[in-house]
């Protein structure tokens, strides 16, 4: 009995997470070796060179079903904060944008539904999302996710039923390479 169990358990984990896993249309992404940006700024990761960010004090604008703040680059003060947006989703999805305020070239963004990388049943915005700032970061909870976004240094961490999902940035690695 305690076996039946745990195996239905871990069935039930495995359907979830392979629901996560198509929520994105993966034919979409070009691989490290197909992106420029990719190449150029391979080197970062291995000598841990990358500039840190941080969320800009007082930036955050908390919607019902998002989040928008500003990213500073603490290494290279004089580069404009980075719009950030964090959506909440349905089925648990998380979108996170960092675009350029004012970019010399506009940079690619989906514009119809087939354009996008996600499934088009998970865009939708989530209803019933709770949000609490406090002085050193941000809480969400939607269902069963919970989204942590940490400001200095910007991290964002989700978990699902308790259990970490996901961690941006945990390394401190994020480099956004503006266009000059």
């Amino acid at each position: 009995r305690g076996m039946r169990r745990l195996m239905l358990a871990q069935w039930v984990v495995h359907v979830l997470l392979c629901g996560l896993v198509k929520a994105v249309d993966r034919s979409k992404f070009k691989t490290c070796a197909q992106a420029a940006f990719c190449k150029r700024n391979r080197f970062l990761a291995s000598e841990k060179l990358g500039p840190g960010y941080a969320v800009v004090p007082g930036s955050s604008v908390i919607g019902s079903n998002q989040i928008e703040l500003k990213l500073q680059n603490t290494q290279y003060l004089l580069q404009d904060p980075l719009p950030c947006r964090i959506s909440f989703l349905n089925d648990a999805t998380v979108r996170l944008q960092i675009t350029e305020e004012n970019p010399l070239h506009p940079r690619w963004e989906a514009s119809t539904p087939s354009a996008d990388v996600l499934v088009p049943d998970t865009i939708s915005p989530m209803s019933e999302v709770q949000l609490k700032e406090e002085s050193d970061h941000l809480y969400s909870k939607f269902g069963d996710a919970e989204v942590f976004i940490h400001f200095d240094p910007f991290t964002v961490k989700l978990r699902m039923r308790g259990q970490p999902v996901m961690s941006i940035n945990d390394l401190g690695l994020m480099n956004f390479e503006a266009y000059r």
